[in-house]
């Protein structure tokens, strides 16, 4: 077995998981095996529930407490990792073994500044002075694709995007040149651009270094475009394995055919134009259901705005999209808009009226009828409520019907999100990712709202799930008529889904139009890059599908 780990890096043979639960035993793994090679970049692929992560926190020593290894053998330079102590395993991790979580709040510490966490992870495996790790964190932010190293490294978590937490998630992991980099969707919070930065800068480390980067994707169409070999899960089991020039243009299984269908890709003229009607309408629509005026906000302390001079018209009764990178600054728009921040500056009109002005009472009103649905539906929802719960508390909060009523008004918007009445009974913790995010918009439906901001809500789905949800918005705007504030940094979903697109860009809007103006005949350079980054593999070769 030793002469075989000599070959490999990395060796996995007939790997079984299981998560034990008061209701039995689930098999989140089922006797798997694969090799990555010193320099290889390999991806792993599947739909949530594939057992993509499972593999992940085994190769890392980090299981749930209630995960066992029941069989298999895990091998790392011939070292079986299924048979070490946890005094090896901090040893390996971040020094041999580099991992990067999906979600950044999971691996960052909220009360420690930054740079401080990124500089633990050379002290903990190196004896150095503080000023040289100093030096060897600001490159490391830098090469991480965060543009200002010193004022992340002060940052505390808090005060970061979700995009820039990960880039420095990202640069804890690679700065020890780790063997491997386990990556667990390193990207899905990543804009376009940042994702094309960081996996170039990941790979120009494996060549430099002799490692390699074991990636795990919900997108078959990133894996394509930049992985050297594709392994395709579902179930617990591998169903394909291949180059990743072959699994993409010629796919054996259907299941890989429906996950390259789903892929973000470049559209085509004909994939997005509006029909002739709704284009006049939406150039001509005399009637906007939000409105800015030179909108500003700055946060305590901070020389820039997170937002600046915010001047935009949100029309009814269609889907508005916001795109731009990781730190622009679309967050802080939609946390203004709802409300849960104030501007500095600025005024905001809802239908005409000016909401600084509004009293008590129309405040409430406002909130009944601006609703919001964010990235991560687990952090969103309270975990300790039921489903039937948390969509009654906002029928109570707005005194809206009574207790027979709220009970069908519950029924109905389970309905409408394509939900069993059964999940009321459950908890989020009991609900997959797209579940749990179809609850988050049932939630924010139940009020009969007329406007829903959409912040990144499909941006941690697989893109199975992700289309459901797409076509569940587009269905429920065609339907009641609600209005959309879409925001993403994923392209591939906003011409899949907008109307009209806002391009964010430091703080500013540069650039706004129709979706197809924007697409196809874009004015800013910085929106040419942003589509230029599309990962480009379905353009380049005929998907035999």
């Amino acid at each position: 077995m030793n002469s075989t780990g000599e070959k490999s890096l990395l060796m996995v043979q007939d790997l079984q998981i299981v998560y034990q639960h008061a209701g039995g035993v689930h098999d989140a793994v089922r006797g798997i095996s694969f090799s990555v090679k010193r320099g290889q970049f390999i991806a792993i692929v599947g739909e949530s529930g594939s057992g993509k992560s499972t593999i992940a926190r085994a190769l890392t020593g980090l299981l749930a407490e209630n995960g066992f290894i029941t069989g298999g053998h895990i091998f790392l330079d011939g070292l079986d990792l299924t048979l070490i102590d946890r005094k090896i395993w901090r040893n390996l991790r971040g020094k041999n073994i580099g991992f990067v979580p999906q979600d950044p709040l999971s691996g960052l510490d909220p009360l420690m500044r930054i740079g401080c966490q990124v500089r633990e992870a050379v002290l903990s495996h190196e004896k150095t002075e503080k000023s040289r790790a100093h030096e060897k964190v600001l490159a490391s932010l830098k090469n991480a694709g965060l543009n200002d190293p010193p004022s992340v490294f002060r940052a505390f978590p808090h005060e970061l995007s979700g995009g820039m937490k990960q880039r420095a998630l990202i640069a804890a992991a690679m700065i020890n040149k780790p063997a491997i980099l386990i990556a667990d969707e390193p990207t899905s919070a990543l804009d376009v651009t940042v994702q094309r930065t960081i996996l170039a800068g990941i790979k120009k480390l494996i060549n430099e270094s002799e490692s390699a980067l074991l990636f795990i994707t919900h997108d078959l169409g990133l894996a394509a475009e930049r992985a050297d070999y594709i392994i395709v899960m579902k179930d617990g089991c591998i169903v394909e394995t291949g180059a990743a020039f072959e699994i993409w243009t010629n796919p054996r299984q259907e299941y890989t055919k429906t996950l390259i269908a789903a892929a973000p890709r470049i559209p085509s003229h004909a994939e997005i134009t509006m029909s002739p009607q709704k284009k006049e309408s939406f150039k001509n629509t005399p009637e906007w259901i939000m409105e800015t005026e030179h909108v500003t906000k700055y946060y305590p302390h901070g020389k820039k705005p997170a937002i600046e001079d915010i001047s935009i018209q949100i029309p009814k009764g269609g889907i508005t999209a916001v795109i731009g990178g990781s730190g622009s600054g679309k967050t802080t728009l939609a946390s203004v808009l709802l409300q849960i921040q104030r501007q500095s500056s600025g005024i905001i009109r809802y239908r005409g009226e000016n909401i600084n002005a509004y009293t008590g009472r129309q405040i409430g009103q406002y909130h009944q009828k601006v609703q919001a649905v964010f990235q991560n539906p687990y952090e969103s929802l309270n975990p300790l409520f039921t489903i039937r719960k948390i969509l009654e508390e906002p029928l109570i909060a707005f005194r809206i019907g009574g207790k027979f009523e709220r009970r069908q008004m519950i029924l109905d918007v389970l309905d409408q999100v394509m939900l069993s009445p059964a999940v009321l009974n459950r908890r989020t913790r009991e609900l997959s990712g797209g579940q749990c995010q179809r609850v988050a918009i049932a939630r924010a439906l139940i009020t009969r709202p007329e406007l829903v901001i959409c912040d990144e809500p499909v941006s941690a789905l697989d893109v199975l799930i992700q289309s459901q949800i797409l076509n569940l918005i587009k269905d429920l705007q065609k339907h009641f008529g609600i209005s959309f504030l879409f925001i993403s940094h994923n392209l591939g979903v906003v011409h899949a889904i907008a109307d009209m697109i806002l391009v964010m860009h430091n703080a500013r809007i540069i650039e706004s139009g129709l979706v197809q103006d924007i697409f196809f005949n874009p004015k800013t350079e910085y929106t040419r890059l942003l589509l230029d980054s599309i990962p480009a593999v379905g353009a380049q070769y005929e998907i035999a599908i």
